[in-house]
């Protein structure tokens, strides 16, 4: 039973959340501390996400039955019902931890809450809105942990969140592309409407965007020559996917792509975290 929990939750997940959260808190505040109201706003951050998490396979449920019958709920080993109740309580509990910290971090837990929910429930199914929603809310990470200190807008965080945004959308489009097959008659993509070719266009467009952003901390002074020389790393990989992906047809290298971008945006967040040195 646990084991199928945790498959439903997907801690790592969670865990990158709590890693952004106080990065986005450590970059507002130039300070690596963890006072009680971060520690408060990363368990919140974590709830959320896992809620978010519960509450797609719940509405997924149908669909994961026919191409992904191993599943929790589709294999019966945790009942549907359960599953909502679960994902209902994380969801309370992760905004009454934010309430605890500020009014502002209250805000953007009920924001992120709703998108992620609203995600599971409808714009799963026309993914062409639902990447964008997935995106947004892994750039919200780092501003909510900014928020913390009862503000938000610092230069940092913004260029990371941003960051975050775009190579996110960008990764959902490629994770389309692969599920294609599956998706097809279940769910709206971009790529079921556009086609390949010019849904990993776009996808390209969205990581090049990502890379434009990632020189301004180092010109505003914020990063130093470290950071440049690992977003460099990181923004000569985006380009490389960005322009391969074009050529490619084969399912299994746009999983790859996805994977890859994944691993890169925690380098990335390796090379934000070179200010706090």
């Amino acid at each position: 039973m646990v084991k199928h929990w945790f498959t439903m939750l997907r801690p790592f997940n969670g865990v990158m959340a709590i890693v952004a959260v106080w990065l986005g808190y450590a970059l507002a505040t130039k300070t690596i501390a963890l006072p009680v109201d971060v520690v408060l706003a990363c368990t919140s951050a974590f709830m959320i996400l896992s809620a978010g998490m519960v509450a797609n396979d719940f509405f997924d449920r149908a669909i994961d039955k026919k191409n992904k019958p191993h599943r929790p709920i589709p294999s019966g080993k945790i009942p549907a019902k359960h599953a909502l109740l679960v994902s209902i309580a994380l969801f309370i509990v992760g905004i009454g931890l934010a309430g605890m910290v500020n009014t502002l971090v209250l805000g953007i837990a009920i924001i992120a809450s709703a998108l992620l929910y609203t995600y599971a429930e409808t714009t799963s199914k026309k993914k062409f809105i639902g990447n964008a929603v997935v995106a947004a809310s892994t750039g919200l990470a780092f501003v909510f942990g900014e928020a913390v200190t009862g503000s938000v807008g610092s230069p940092a965080v913004v260029i990371l969140a941003l960051l975050a945004f775009y190579s996110t959308w960008a990764r959902e489009i490629y994770k389309d592309i692969e599920d294609m097959k599956a998706d097809k008659g279940h769910r709206e993509t971009l790529p079921l409407k556009e086609g390949v070719v010019p849904s990993a266009a776009i996808a390209g467009m969205l990581l090049v965007v990502a890379v434009a952003v990632t020189p301004v901390p180092f010109f505003l002074g914020i990063m130093g020559l470290e950071y440049l020389l690992v977003i460099g790393l990181m923004d000569a990989c985006f380009l490389g996917i960005a322009f391969s992906a074009v050529f490619q047809k084969k399912s299994k290298k746009f999983h790859a792509y996805a994977q890859i971008i994944k691993a890169l945006q925690a380098i990335a967040l390796i090379g934000f975290a070179t200010a706090l040195i």
